[in-house]
């Protein structure tokens, strides 16, 4: 039996825990976390601090390029906030300084060149405890996807999705004036293919019709022009659903790991299992977090997530776009992930934020050390 239409809309009026906190999509200024700065930064030395916090990229390499000017000889730690990054700054910054400079992750990225210090984690602890687990039995859908902003990877996989022999599917998607050609274009300039007739029939379905969203369901996106504060952290698509194609902010690869947010915390605090979409190496990083059932196996073929040595290209981007293509149609309404998405529900509500923790502590040392 499918649980009332209005179910999660009294549950969140009851509780009102899911409004309870910011999720990572804030941007949170990522020095308050002073226990982890403090930390770090104990020595007697001076040390150079940098968060990217701007979205204007220009901005925060000119700041950075005139502190360095400034002062020539201290070590730098440089804080990355999940963003695309820009590895002509940084390979300028090796070459042009002799001085030791260190890079802090904080959103999940899995490079060993980076120090691995995460506040995702943090960012999502409001979830923990706070969730109930549903039963895929009673999950009404078999698959959600959500857009809140135009991305054109974005559009390219609900639109592909939408062409699936899914019987159950929910989707969330924004209009943002976009325009056919403009797609047409994107998808040429930035994933190196070219639609099918059947996937622009969609397109322009979405384009008529957009906003899409689910009647239950609040719309996420944001208010505030500047990002500081997304308080939006609605679950009704994911618990309503049991996989989700889980349209991360970052798709680009830039081979230094990747980038979590929001999205995915979703998916393991509600038991859904999520079909990563961005940047490569997403199901890697889950497994490394003590997640499991993200290898490939006979449910679904995965390897789409791999990062290629050249992922640059235009064949590999094209590649990864077929591919991904392959997975959503090989799903059916048929496929049973709930032992998977229960066991790693468990783990996100009991051990992965100490686990976290521990592995936070293994880094500062590191960093401590090598500083």
């Amino acid at each position: 039996m499918l649980v009332p239409k209005n179910f999660f809309i009294e549950f969140y009026k009851k509780t009102e825990k899911f409004q309870s906190f910011y999720s990572d999509e804030s941007l949170p200024n990522d020095l308050s976390n002073e226990d982890i700065w403090k930390k770090i930064i104990k020595k007697p030395k001076k040390i150079l601090c940098f968060s990217q916090l701007s979205w204007d990229r220009s901005i925060w390499h000119e700041k950075m390029r005139d502190a360095l000017a400034k002062d020539k000889q201290n070590p730098v730690i440089i804080f990355l906030t999940g963003q695309e990054l820009d590895g002509k700054i940084f390979e300028e910054l090796f070459k042009s300084s002799a001085r030791k400079i260190f890079f802090i992750n904080s959103h999940g990225y899995s490079d060993s060149t980076f120090y691995d210090i995460s506040t995702c984690h943090r960012a999502w602890k409001g979830y923990i405890g706070n969730v109930p687990f549903i039963s895929h039995n009673n999950r009404p859908h078999t698959i959600s996807a959500m857009s809140n902003r135009f991305e054109v990877f974005r559009w390219l996989f609900i639109a592909k999705l939408l062409t699936c022999k899914i019987n159950s599917c929910v989707t969330f998607h924004n209009h943002d004036n976009l325009n056919r050609q403009s797609f047409l274009d994107l998808c040429q300039w930035v994933l190196a293919i070219t639609p099918d007739k059947d996937i622009m029939s969609k397109i322009d379905e979405l384009l008529k019709s957009a906003p899409i969203r689910p009647d239950y369901m609040s719309d996420p996106q944001t208010k505030d022009l500047h990002y500081n504060v997304w308080q939006q952290v609605d679950l009704s698509m994911h618990v309503r659903s049991r996989l989700n194609l889980t349209l991360e902010g970052s798709y680009i690869d830039h081979g230094k790991g990747v980038n979590f947010t929001e999205k995915t915390g979703k998916c393991l605090a509600s038991g859904t299992f999520p079909l990563h979409i961005g940047q490569s190496g997403g199901f890697k990083r889950l497994h490394n977090w003590g997640f499991k059932g993200f290898e490939n196996n006979n449910t679904f073929n995965l390897d789409y997530d791999e990062l290629q040595p050249d992922f640059l290209s235009a064949n590999s981007r094209s590649k990864k776009v077929k591919k991904i293509f392959k997975m959503l149609e090989s799903l059916n309404d048929n496929i049973d992930v709930e032992d998977i998405c229960r066991k790693n529900y468990e783990w996100f509500h009991n051990g992965w934020y100490d686990h976290c923790e521990k592995q936070n502590e293994i880094e500062i040392n590191r960093l401590i050390g090598n500083l």
